[in-house]
């Protein structure tokens, strides 16, 4: 649910607000929407760290999904822009 609901929203316009990840807020609210689905689906309690819930279903941290997935689109769309000027 995680891999096929909330990662597609979050990483569908992510090249535009990449740069906010670097702030404090913005990482706050990613971890804080990562950190609920991986609860549901171990069904363990509040308390158990992220970190380690990640750890243990092979999740990469939501601030690392979103910038590789907008330095990719970055990049695609240089390559588009260099085909379309020369063709």
């Amino acid at each position: 649910m995680y891999k096929t609901v909330l990662l597609p929203q979050i990483l569908y316009v992510s090249v535009v607000w990449w740069p906010m990840v670097s702030r404090v807020e913005a990482r706050n609210l990613l971890q804080s929407l990562q950190g609920s689905y991986p609860r549901v689906a171990v069904r363990s309690m509040k308390t158990a760290p992220t970190e380690v819930l990640q750890v243990a279903l092979c999740l990469n941290p939501l601030e690392l999904a979103v910038t590789g997935a907008a330095r990719f689109t970055a990049y695609r769309l240089t390559l588009f822009l260099l085909t379309w000027r020369i063709g």
